[in-house]
């Protein structure tokens, strides 16, 4: 997904705001799952969609109003119930600007109250090709480091 940053994507730093990441990483994911019919359509027909349990952001490089900036999507994670996303957010010079771990959780909101259900087996079929494909690709030690404070 290629998006240009937009003026009220800037702080006053100067800078897309953490805001911003958000709501891109956020797009991106989406995209994913409509691009595998798991997205808006799918909850209409079915009563079932993702809802996203976690999400972290780690920061590399700054981006600017009208950057282009690219982002990807790598499965890195699969299971009845689950799907764990690596989103990688790269400028025009393919560089990381910020990477996105997200992880979702499948829901059925057939009773008017969301509740987590596993995915029928022609939908975890779709996904699971690209899950093994996906497997295969590097993946950044970030996705290994912990958020803490260290004591010096």
């Amino acid at each position: 997904m290629e998006v240009t940053v937009l003026p009220d994507w800037v702080d006053y730093n100067g800078h897309m705001a953490d805001h911003a990441y958000g709501l891109v990483f956020s797009h991106a994911g989406n995209a994913y799952l409509e691009h595998h019919h798991l997205g808006a359509a799918y909850l209409k027909a079915e009563k079932t969609t993702f809802y996203t349990l976690e999400n972290r952001i780690g920061y590399f490089k700054e981006c600017h109003q009208g950057d282009k900036i690219n982002v990807s999507v790598q499965l890195i994670g699969l299971d009845k119930k689950r799907v764990r996303f690596l989103l990688e957010m790269k400028n025009k010079d393919n560089e990381v600007l910020a990477l996105s771990e997200q992880r979702l959780m499948h829901v059925s909101q057939v009773s008017g109250t969301p509740k987590a259900m596993s995915m029928s087996q022609a939908v975890f079929e779709c996904l699971e090709p690209e899950f093994e494909r996906h497997k295969t690709l590097p993946k950044p030690r970030w996705l290994n480091r912990r958020m803490g404070l260290q004591s010096k």
